[in-house]
């Protein structure tokens, strides 16, 4: 298997859904305490490039973080881009997740993106062992694995292709002969407007888009097994592991509201049971499941204090933020992941989205919210009532996929100083067209001529010069602190 990584290696790639802060955010909103990331340590098993590492380092500065991988020429690079960015609190090993020894934990958090599903049984069950071991009393763990029953459609196509491409090419070839096969294969279906048709060039379509190393290593690797939630929950309870949540908050079954959490209701209260119950309704494919250990009571229920220490950033952003919320019934935003404009009726999201856009760094605490709160409702509600308000609109907005949610703020310039300095990686990946990452840990869109005026900001010009010289004035510096792109 490393051999197969060494030869096409995976891209540089960052997943929200892995960084700390924001899987204690969601612990917080289960209930539980998180755990503390300054002077931590991270643990990400599988970290081919070490690019979600490195990116996730660089936002929690006080964190030591360890990447490990079987492939060398990944780690290579994840060492070379380490030392490109000065990322010193982060280190990288080659090896096996069985030959990691007890004395490199224990560890607030282990993330084991992509791995679960990918690895033999010995090694899976390796990964648990090592989580229950090394993982820190109040630590929590990602593991992501492909699920039934929405994988099972995959797994034809998968099973196709395994058997139509030859096993002895070079990975690019083997790409390259999976494409041509798969439409050659759909230009076949004797019923292409069947569902079974429909379903496999829908997924053909989408495949078409990927790059050859997610291709080749989600589709012709040479082990992925999905797993039904239930036998996953019984495997972590035969090491002494239990189910949180999902880190796409939205996506758990106990988090369903109106008329799918009553769907629920058929199969009772057992939380395994509505789990498997919810990914068949809405057939998942990919779990990214939050975990920790098994002799921690799991609440499931907030508490109000806590989650108004979390901090809030917004997924949306609003078309017109100068519109009057008393003169209009919604507000127009658009949506970060996709760029969809969506309508957000919901009184009190109107104004938080307002708030947050004025504050710099577009981010903020909901205590903050607290004294507006009898302005937001028209009437005087008390302070404990108030909390247990604030406590409900933050878990529906996270629900709903308002804003995100972080346990602690990552390590951003709110503001522009007089030498504008942008994150390392970020200038990196703007110089050479890669992926742009924020220290939200989230995805950036820019254009060319953004990514350009992004790269120029080594700390080393003043603003003025940046200016006349460049073209870079205040609004665009302005949107990059916004972005949370800057250092400095």
């Amino acid at each position: 298997m490393a051999q197969s990584y060494d030869e096409l290696p995976y891209g540089d790639i960052a997943y929200f859904h892995t960084h700390p802060a924001h899987l204690g955010a969601i612990a917080v909103l289960c209930g539980l305490a998180p755990p503390a990331l300054a002077g931590g340590r991270v643990l990400e098993v599988g970290c081919g490039t070490g690019f979600n590492l490195l990116a996730m380092s660089r936002s929690l500065p006080e964190t030591q973080s360890l990447g490990l991988d079987a492939s060398s020429t990944q780690i290579d690079r994840a060492r070379a881009l380490a030392d490109e960015i000065g990322a010193t609190n982060a280190s990288f090993q080659v090896g096996r997740l069985e030959e990691l020894d007890d004395s490199t934990g224990p560890f607030d958090a282990i993330l084991a993106h992509g791995v679960y599903s990918w690895i033999p049984p010995a090694a899976q069950t390796a990964l648990l062992e090592l989580i229950r071991r090394r993982l820190a009393p109040n630590g929590l763990a990602y593991i992501s694995f492909n699920a039934k029953p929405g994988w099972n459609a995959r797994g034809v196509v998968r099973d196709f292709l395994i058997g139509a491409v030859p096993a002895d090419g070079s990975p690019i070839d083997r790409a390259r002969a999976a494409r041509e096969r798969l439409a050659a294969f759909v230009a076949s279906l004797p019923d292409p407007d069947s569902p079974y048709g429909r379903q496999v060039a829908s997924l053909a379509k989408s495949l078409a888009d990927e790059p050859d190393y997610y291709l080749l290593h989600e589709y012709l690797a040479e082990r992925n097994e999905a797993l039904a939630f239930g036998e996953f929950a019984a495997r972590l309870a035969a090491h002494g592991l239990q189910y949180v949540a999902e880190s796409r908050f939205s996506t758990s079954a106990f988090t369903q509201l109106g008329a799918d959490r009553t769907a629920l209701d058929v199969v009772g209260d057992d939380l395994v049971r509505r789990e498997q119950y919810h990914d068949y309704r809405w057939q998942r494919s990919l779990r990214q499941s939050i975990v920790c250990r098994a002799d921690r009571a799991i609440p499931r229920v907030a508490d109000a204090a806590a989650v108004g220490k979390l901090w809030l950033s917004p997924r949306v952003k609003l078309v017109d933020p100068n519109a009057d919320v008393d003169a209009t019934d919604f507000d127009e935003a658009r949506r970060e992941e996709d760029g969809e404009v969506v309508q957000i009726h919901d009184p009190f999201y109107r104004q938080f989205l307002r708030r947050l856009r004025a504050v710099p760094g577009r981010r903020l605490q909901p205590d903050a919210f607290l004294p507006d709160i009898r302005d937001y409702i028209g009437f005087e509600i008390g302070p404990e009532k108030s909390r247990h308000l604030l406590m409900q609109i933050v878990l529906k907005g996270t629900i709903e996929e308002v804003w995100h949610v972080y346990a602690e703020p990552t390590a951003y310039s709110a503001g522009v100083g007089d030498r504008p300095r942008a994150c390392p990686l970020a200038r990196r990946q703007a110089s050479n067209g890669g992926a742009i990452v924020s220290r939200l840990h989230r995805i950036v869109r820019l254009d060319d001529a953004e990514r350009a005026r992004l790269a120029r900001l080594d700390g080393r010009t003043d603003r003025a010069t940046l200016a006349a010289e460049f073209g870079i004035g205040n609004d665009d510096l302005e949107r990059f602190a916004a972005m949370a792109l800057l250092e400095g």
